[in-house]
């Protein structure tokens, strides 16, 4: 009698449940690529800098 009841609510609470992990995959993915460019800008950045200051040393 409530075989397709159980059915039908354990199927939305997969759905529910498959929705909260794949948002939560895409926003930890999304924040550690923009970490990882922030970082390698970063490192771009002091490579530039220093080589900026020995052009400066070598006049």
């Amino acid at each position: 009698m409530f075989q397709k009841i159980r059915y039908r609510l354990l199927l939305s609470y997969l759905v529910v449940f498959a929705s909260l992990l794949g948002i939560f995959a895409i926003a930890v993915r999304v924040a550690f690529t923009r970490k990882i460019k922030k970082e390698k800008n970063h490192e771009e950045d002091v490579k530039q800098g220093s080589r900026g200051y020995n052009l400066l040393l070598d006049y």
